[in-house]
């Protein structure tokens, strides 16, 4: 399930925000919440002895509230393995962490096109810009990401052209 869209109000407390990523899990997993146990407590109870994979998304938007939602379900569902994506890692003492590595020449320029492709179709390896982009990200698959996601608003050479101020075009990027 993608956290991202779980940013909320500065106002949120600790437990709010808890209680708001342990609701998205349960919504995802088809945990009904029962309001006097509150989510976290109905998704551990739902899951117990389940044997389960929960995989989170976008984690580094709610950090602390999801390392309490992985570390309940760690603690109190044993046969449940979540498996998060994050900018960060969690800091969970039994966390394995496993960087995403730079993807070489043509592993980069696949990653780039096939996610072009879901914005404006049409854009192909032959564009000799998106080599040039590829390399200028360093094969870094959220970098390509990003950089595709442009490619809704901009043409290749004005995403190439936005990269001189190396990184600020990725991280303006458009909302949600």
């Amino acid at each position: 399930m993608e956290l991202a869209a779980l940013t909320g109000d500065p106002a949120t407390t600790p437990e709010t925000a808890v209680e708001t990523v342990a609701g998205a899990v349960a919504a995802a997993t088809g945990v009904l919440v029962d309001p006097g146990l509150g989510a976290l407590r109905s998704l551990v109870g739902a899951l117990g002895e389940r044997k389960t994979l929960v995989c989170l998304d976008n984690c580094e938007h709610v950090l602390d509230a999801a390392a309490d939602v992985v570390a309940a379900l760690g603690r109190e569902c044993p046969e449940v393995t979540v498996l998060t994506t994050s900018q960060e890692p969690l800091g969970l003492a039994n966390e394995t962490v496993w960087r995403v590595p730079p993807l070489a020449g043509d592993e980069a320029v696949t990653l780039f096109l096939e996610r072009a492709a879901t914005v404006r179709p049409g854009i192909t390896a032959a564009n000799d810009v998106v080599r040039t982009l590829c390399q200028r990200l360093d094969g870094i698959p959220l970098a390509l990401e990003l950089a595709a996601a442009w490619l809704r608003t901009l043409t290749p050479e004005q995403v190439e052209a936005g990269l001189t101020d190396r990184f600020g075009l990725l991280v303006r990027g458009p909302r949600g």
